[in-house]
């Protein structure tokens, strides 16, 4: 817990007072605040995270200089019990899963995009008037032949139109998307 508040505290140092900052777990002989202020005269403010089921604790350290500070608080927090902290590791775990799959699904985008940009470039620069045609031009452009169920598959995802590239309603059947994906992976996952 005060790991986590630490990061974000110190993430807020920009609002201090100019000339101010702050430190974090400052050892002053037995005892350390978990934040300590500073000005250009030394430190100004002595702050602990604290349980709320431990509030006032640092009054009861003898000698440990928390009750000769100009500036003393404690930050109280409900203490966590077990459920509370499965429930956020199980949001947790959801949410890096969210971002995890959005993630591939922003790069799967990128790599249909590449792809159809390809596909652009190859019906211009070369006659897919025919499947026959068609296949010869992946081959060309690509370096290597294709199925035509490959090829079909590749002109979908890029959400091109079959037609246009020679392949007729009777000529259209069949797919192999798993190859397909395949290829778009190894070809523009970078």
């Amino acid at each position: 817990m005060e790991k986590s508040v630490t990061d974000v505290f110190h993430s807020l140092d920009g609002l201090l007072p100019q000339n101010w900052s702050s430190r974090s777990q400052v050892t002053h002989g037995g005892t350390r605040p978990d934040f300590v202020l500073n000005d250009l005269t030394g430190e100004r403010a002595w702050l602990d995270l604290t349980s709320a089921n431990s509030t006032y604790h640092i009054f009861d350290k003898t000698g440990s200089g928390w009750s000769t500070r100009d500036y003393v608080f404690e930050i109280a927090y409900t203490p966590l019990d077990l459920g509370t902290i499965l429930r956020y590791g199980g949001m947790v775990a959801g949410i890096k899963a969210r971002r995890a799959h959005e993630s591939r699904e922003n790069k799967m985008t990128d790599m249909i995009g590449k792809l159809r940009t390809d596909l652009v470039v190859l019906k211009s620069q070369y006659d897919v008037s025919k499947p026959a045609r068609t296949s010869e031009a992946f081959s060309a452009y690509y370096g290597f032949k294709f199925s035509h169920k490959t090829i079909r598959s590749l002109i979908e995802i890029a959400e091109l139109n079959l037609a246009t590239f020679g392949y007729q309603s009777e000529q259209a059947n069949g797919r192999d998307r798993a190859t397909a994906m395949q290829f778009i992976d190894a070809r523009y996952n970078n």
